[in-house]
């Protein structure tokens, strides 16, 4: 039972989410689009992943890909976050994929899905979801539980081939 009750203490009692998205210019509806429906759904699961408490940090991506690694970067290395989410455009996943690459955080792209992460530039902790069903990339088995679990079964996934 002690070797239990130490076990418990290791574990972080919450989770940090790092979210990138572009919060001013042209795209920041969309942006705040992606805030507003992560933040539901967590409200909806009462503020837990599990059985964690979540902390969400937000950073502007403004878009611009020099913007968007280094938001990456800050999120990683400054505010030690768990996984990232948001990374919504292309050039902005392109950018920050070294960064993501080097690091053992998942991140979990909510549009974006460069042909390139799923082939020859493939990154073992990138994930890639898309809102509009493509019939030409099925989901794998492995990956459905993920899917299921985000609620996203009608979402594809970026995955090499």
């Amino acid at each position: 039972m002690g070797s239990l009750g130490a076990l418990s203490t290791t574990v972080s009692a919450e989770v940090k989410v790092g979210l990138t998205a572009p919060l001013s210019g042209p795209f920041a509806p969309y942006g705040q689009d992606q805030i507003d429906g992560f933040m539901l759904g967590l409200e909806m699961l009462n503020g837990r992943l599990g059985d964690q408490a979540v902390t969400v940090v937000k950073e502007n991506d403004q878009q611009k890909p020099e913007v968007g690694k280094l938001a990456v970067r800050k999120l990683l290395n400054q505010d030690k976050v768990d996984v990232l989410v948001g990374l919504g455009a292309s050039n902005i996943v392109m950018a920050a994929t070294p960064d993501i690459a080097t690091s053992s955080i998942p991140a979990i792209a909510t549009i974006a899905g460069p042909r390139l992460i799923a082939s020859a530039q493939c990154v073992a902790n990138f994930f890639s979801l898309s809102s509009a069903p493509r019939a030409s990339m099925r989901l794998p088995p492995m990956m459905r539980p993920i899917c299921w679990t985000l609620r996203c079964a009608k979402s594809t996934v970026t995955h090499p081939r």
